[in-house]
């Protein structure tokens, strides 16, 4: 299933609530227009963004 980084960034705050997760879906999108959580050596990293870490690609200001 794949979601944008919105939805996955949104789930990864619960990840440690879990014992597992597939939370991998927005690298398969080619013109995911948000950056958020990146996904890398089993681990997540969160962005230091407020909200649930969430930023729009291709806005300045």
């Amino acid at each position: 299933m794949t979601e944008t980084s919105v939805a996955i960034s949104a789930a990864a705050q619960l990840a440690p609530k879990i014992k597992w997760t597939d939370l991998d879906g927005n690298i398969l999108i080619a013109n995911d227009c948000f950056d958020g959580m990146k996904p890398g050596h089993g681990k997540i990293t969160l962005c230091d963004a407020p909200g649930i870490g969430v930023v729009r690609k291709g806005l300045n200001g």
